[in-house]
């Protein structure tokens, strides 16, 4: 898990939104944790992922 670990040594909120791979659900970068680790994909820009197919939590 070298997301979490470098996140943590460098006290480091991501910016990122955080998909998971197999529900197609889109996350903020702060529940990044909702996702298993295997199944991340990060995206930068909201539109990129929704034009991936990925939807935001509600």
């Amino acid at each position: 898990m070298p997301y979490e670990f470098r996140m943590k040594v460098q006290d480091y909120q991501g910016t990122n939104y955080v998909g998971d791979s197999q529900s197609k659900i889109l996350y903020q970068p702060v529940d990044v944790f909702k996702v298993h680790y295997s199944n991340r994909v990060f995206f930068k820009y909201l539109e990129d992922a929704q034009m991936m197919g990925y939807e935001l939590e509600e």
